[in-house]
């Protein structure tokens, strides 16, 4: 069934190059140079409330880490990090990615519960790569995953930018757009009587980092 599937993908991939456009392979799907304490799977798997196909999940072994030879013939590669679906806040890991021995993409501190972060990870001319996954807490590395790893080439400018972080009091939150917002909205708890909030906003354009932060709610003074 997996040959049938993997051969499905070699048929896609040579399709968008004849057509000419952009090209995406599925990493699940090549093959592995070295692997530690994580799995593979070609199935669904729901990452916080999203849904995506295919995964490179951590077994709770410590730190663990996949490998892949790109043979320098790929511009990006895009994953969703996160946890499984129902796993508990308190556990906590961190995902990093090396390309020939350097880091081209290190997490902040993802937990279960929330949402997956998206990255895109520029691989151009690059052949080894290593992606990890690092416990924080104990068994951290247990249901985290890369969902949907995907290589592509063929992109324009635009489509290779980093996309641009979004930080909301110290929680990065989803989002997969190389501009920033425009606008963002901001959950903010509701007291009885009038309260007042401040919002800070920091925009680093040139770490393409958006960071808001509030204040808790506060009693007005009569």
């Amino acid at each position: 069934m997996r040959s049938l599937l993997y051969t499905c993908l070699l048929t896609i991939a040579a399709a968008g190059v004849a057509a000419g456009g952009p090209e995406a392979f599925p990493l699940v799907a090549m093959q592995r140079e070295a692997v530690e304490g994580m799995v593979w799977d070609f199935s669904p798997v729901t990452l916080g409330t999203q849904t995506f196909n295919g995964r490179l999940e951590g077994l709770g072994a410590g730190v663990c880490g996949i490998g892949y030879d790109l043979k320098g013939g790929w511009e990006v590669l895009e994953a969703h990090v996160g946890y499984t679906k129902n796993v508990s806040p308190s556990r906590k890991c961190r995902f990093t990615i090396m390309a020939d021995q350097q880091p081209v993409y290190t997490s902040g501190e993802i937990r279960g519960g929330q949402e997956p972060e998206f990255i895109r990870v520029p691989v151009e001319g690059k052949k080894m790569i290593l992606m990890r996954i690092e416990p924080i807490s104990y068994g951290g590395t247990l249901n985290a995953c890369f969902g949907e790893p995907m290589l592509k080439r063929g992109l324009t400018a635009d489509q290779k930018a980093t996309p641009y972080q979004v930080e909301v009091n110290g929680s990065r939150v989803p989002y997969d757009q190389v501009n920033p917002p425009a606008t963002f909205p901001i959950i903010l708890p509701i007291t009885s009587g009038e309260s007042n909030v401040q919002v800070k906003i920091v925009n680093d354009s040139q770490a393409r980092k958006l960071k808001i932060t509030t204040s808790t709610p506060t009693p007005s003074t009569p």
